[in-house]
């Protein structure tokens, strides 16, 4: 996947647009054309990128930066964790545990993720 995001846009610039985009509950269908039509990432490529966003916001969710994605092995679910990370309140200056905002808890209790097959 990264050859291909390297072609036209950093990953930092697709893992926002795809925040954004899972965020505002945009549709499957118009998240996967964008990613192949704007970013160039083949369709199986642009699927796994969106799961792989998936799993950065729900490690992020989980109140340990243990559940961090990889930076080597999933770019994209590693730097999302970070922007939804960042977002967090610090419980305190010492404590290293964050805790999620009610728009992302929000957003996990509204997720009814099923993969079209």
């Amino acid at each position: 996947m990264a050859k291909a995001v390297e072609r036209n846009y950093l990953e930092r610039d697709l893992a926002k647009w795809l925040l954004a985009a899972i965020e505002t509950h945009s549709p499957y269908e118009q998240i996967q054309s964008t990613l192949v039509s704007k970013f160039g990432l083949p369709e199986d490529e642009a699927h796994i990128a969106r799961e792989r966003a998936y799993d950065g916001i729900l490690g992020a969710i989980s109140p340990s930066r243990k559940n961090m994605p990889d930076s080597k092995t999933d770019p994209i679910g590693h730097t999302i964790f970070n922007l939804v990370w960042s977002t967090f309140n610090q419980n305190s200056f010492f404590d290293r545990r964050r805790t999620p905002n009610r728009k992302w808890l929000d957003w996990k209790e509204q997720q009814t993720y099923q993969r079209p097959d």
